[in-house]
């Protein structure tokens, strides 16, 4: 069987068998959770993987007394709504790295689901465009293929984070506005926009 594979240095994408085979995360010198100040110590020295972001109904977590856990109970079809779970699978990815741990995301055969999380990440993360993003992923993974209900809910997904991108800018803007016209109601100028001394002597020969 294949080894999970590592999309970033904190986020690994697998299998229902990569999430149950034991010997495998041992190997790879994934943590085991026996206390909080132990995962700490693990994590500092060997970043390792400590969480576990399950993305199927059908599936228990095998160790969920080794390893910090996150669920998404859907199912592989047509009628699942993934899209509502990418704030929180991305607070929790986000949360694992902050905390110098590394995430594997499974599914059943790491394909559709899991991959799609993945994806929504990536695009969230780093600003990328679903096609950066998913082609991202399928470089280091090329076995993905979220079905086309989760596609279609990715390409939904981009609408939402530009929509977003788009009313920081305009909150941007507005505050830079603001800004102008207080200082222009109490007399003074922006740093840059005094006249430069030419143009202060074109003035002075117009007059």
């Amino acid at each position: 069987m294949d080894a999970p594979t590592e999309i970033f240095d904190h986020v690994y994408l697998g299998s229902e068998w990569n999430a149950s085979n034991l010997e495998e995360l041992q190997r790879n010198g994934w943590v085991w959770k026996l206390s909080s100040w132990v995962i700490f110590i693990e994590n500092l020295l060997f970043c390792s993987v400590g969480h576990i972001l399950n993305v199927t109904r059908e599936i228990d977590n095998f160790f969920p007394g080794m390893f910090d856990y996150f669920n998404v109970r859907v199912y592989d079809d047509e009628k699942t709504d993934l899209l509502k779970h990418w704030d929180n699978t991305f607070r929790y990815i986000s949360r694992a790295k902050l905390e110098g741990s590394k995430v594997l995301v499974h599914c059943k055969m790491g394909i559709s689901r899991s991959a799609s999380v993945v994806i929504a990440y990536a695009m969230k993360q780093y600003n990328w465009e679903f096609d950066q993003a998913i082609q991202h992923v399928k470089d280091k993974r090329n076995c993905i293929k979220p079905n086309k209900n989760f596609l279609a809910q990715l390409e939904t997904y981009q609408g939402i984070l530009d929509a977003m991108k788009n009313k920081e800018k305009l909150q941007r803007s507005k505050s830079e506005t603001n800004l102008k016209s207080e200082n222009s109601k109490d007399g003074k100028s922006l740093p840059g926009s005094e006249p430069t001394p030419l143009i202060q002597a074109m003035q002075h020969n117009k007059n």
